[in-house]
């Protein structure tokens, strides 16, 4: 005989030997149902088997679940975003990324899956097999669950409404980010942002969940600390975010090298700091070191005072820093105008001598020195400067969200004593535009 027709026949004839060394010695009922390994309408049939009756009633259970979020993979039309067009398939997400999102969050008790219970279930039928050689005893398990039309349509409508709502909160997070008015709200919205990123189960969405986290990230960067002389041995401190005041609910920690009795008052998003500066020297440099924590970081503001109650200069960079380069060669600019927003809160004169600047753009900073201008008005200030010289840029920025950093120096114009600001602003270039 043909030895490939043997090895078909072996093939076919193992089954058989297989289900001849299993016997039923016990079942559910004396017949087996009709709707055992057949298809029902309004129905799934499910057929499990398992080591003991309670392993295969809970297989049988995953099993229904299994069915009920693939019947529902298989039918969703989510709520998109508009990055999304490029990931639509006939205008669908993708079934296997519902699917495997759904499966691995049914543990989470998603709406939609909890009421799935075998207590639901309209028929059970089973059968003990024991092997004949080994008497190894296995359960197989049959259940008809009930899934009409109508629930699978409501199941996925509650679906698509939880999809719609995760994608309303990502657009108001991402519409809050230029109007955080709080420390708290940026920890608040990385942690949402974190939880939609769990959620989101298409890349694309995902993503965006994930570059928003990162830009919220960016302002603690942002943040700057700052204050006013409201008083002899009262100062009045609060956090910049780009310019502009955010409150705080955490205390700042103060100490000094000379002034005693410290104490911080809170006052509507800001603090009052009250100190006794009699045993200050006036020919010696005083000062009160303020000092937040924010994410794990300092954020810190040296307030420098006499013992006639003269503060020092308060100047604060605030809004957009605008660069202009003179010309563009390629991938090289030349002569780099900045314009520059201050505040000049407490209205002392100062001297400004040089600003330094780090972007992203540039692997060289830009520094502009020699400046040498006194200010005198109280208030917002213009300041325009150019950097001198040649600079390399890429041909794309990497990031549509970056900041400029750096500092600028300050200059008492009476003592000549100088003080750094640090910088931490967004900014746009006319390089990027070519």
């Amino acid at each position: 005989m043909n030895r490939l027709f043997i090895s078909a026949f072996l093939l076919l004839l193992m089954p058989l030997t297989l289900a001849a060394q299993m016997k039923v010695v016990e079942e559910s009922a004396k017949r087996t149902p009709e709707w055992v390994n057949a298809a029902v309408e309004d129905y799934l049939i499910v057929s499990v088997s398992g080591k003991t009756m309670e392993e295969a009633r809970q297989k049988a259970l995953n099993e229904v679940t299994e069915q009920i979020i693939r019947a529902v993979a298989n039918n969703v039309s989510v709520t998109q975003m508009n990055t999304m067009s490029e990931e639509n398939v006939n205008g669908k997400i993708e079934s296997k990324d519902v699917y495997t999102y759904l499966s691995k969050s049914q543990s989470a008790n998603l709406p939609f899956l909890k009421g799935i219970s075998m207590s639901k279930a309209e028929e059970i039928y089973w059968e003990k097999l024991r092997d004949k050689k080994t008497k190894e005893e296995r359960i197989d398990y049959w259940v008809k669950y009930p899934f009409p039309s109508y629930e699978l349509e409501d199941l996925i409508a509650e679906f698509e409404k939880l999809d719609a709502g995760k994608v309303r909160q990502y657009e108001a997070l991402k519409a809050e980010l230029p109007q955080v008015s709080s420390v708290e709200q940026i920890g608040r919205n990385i942690d949402a942002l974190e939880s939609l990123a769990d959620y989101f189960f298409d890349d694309v969405r995902r993503g965006e969940a994930e570059s928003l986290k990162q830009s919220y990230e960016a302002l603690y960067g942002a943040l700057t600390v700052t204050g006013e002389l409201l008083s002899d041995g009262e100062y009045r401190c609060y956090i910049l975010l780009e310019g502009r005041p955010v409150s705080i609910s955490a205390k700042p920690k103060v100490t000094s090298n000379c002034a005693s009795a410290l104490d911080v008052t809170p006052d509507d998003g800001a603090f009052i700091v009250t100190y006794d500066s009699s045993d200050c020297l006036d020919d010696e440099e005083n000062y009160v070191d303020i000092v937040f924590r924010v994410a794990g970081k300092k954020l810190s503001k040296r307030h420098y005072f006499s013992t006639t109650g003269e503060s020092s200069f308060s100047v604060m960079p605030e809004g957009r820093l605008y660069l202009a380069a003179d010309s563009v060669d390629g991938r090289t600019i030349h002569n780099v105008t900045l314009r520059m927003t201050v505040n000049n809160i407490g209205g002392t004169p100062f001297g400004l001598k040089s600003v330094e600047l780090t972007l992203p753009d540039i692997p060289t900073p830009l520094v502009f020195d020699d400046i040498d201008k006194v200010y005198e008005a109280k208030g917002t200030i213009q300041i325009k400067m150019v950097a001198e010289g040649s600079f390399d840029v890429p041909e794309v920025r990497s990031s549509s969200f970056t900041f400029a950093q750096g500092a600028m120096v300050l200059v008492n114009p009476e003592t000549g004593a100088m003080e750094r600001v640090r910088i931490y602003l967004p900014y746009e270039t006319n390089w990027d535009k070519r």
